[in-house]
């Protein structure tokens, strides 16, 4: 559904008069218009040409080709998590940041006591 192009579209609304709003109306009214366009844009989306008109099936198969088609689209919708946030613990929340330098951050003050030199864990400034 939600790769219908304006061309698509358009050729809906000129075969059949079809608003986007009113086929989505029609297809869970089971209008056989409707799912002749539904089934239409199925093919069409599988690379498959034809006038709208002359697309046929029997129901059952465009029953079970949208049901599958809705659990793929249902399957890519589902956010999977966030990779900017960092992983949580098992049963617990995530830590906080710290609001405040670590213990092991060392302070220009504390630099400058030990006379300025430098440590493995700071270059010289």
């Amino acid at each position: 559904m939600e790769a219908i192009t304006l061309k698509q579209a358009v050729a809906m609304h000129l075969a059949y008069g079809f608003t986007l709003d009113g086929w989505l109306k029609a297809v869970g009214e089971t209008d056989p218009r409707a799912l002749q366009c539904l089934w239409w844009l199925m093919l069409q989306q599988d690379g498959q040409v034809m006038p709208i008109k002359d697309a046929d099936c029997p129901l059952i198969a465009l029953s079970v080709a949208f049901a599958d088609a809705q659990e793929e689209d249902g399957a890519e919708a589902e956010p999977g998590p966030d990779p900017t946030s960092p992983p949580s613990p098992p049963g617990g929340p995530p830590s906080p940041e710290p609001d405040t330098p670590t213990a092991t951050t060392r302070t220009p003050r504390a630099r400058q006591q030990e006379g300025g030199r430098a440590t493995a864990s700071t270059p010289p400034i």
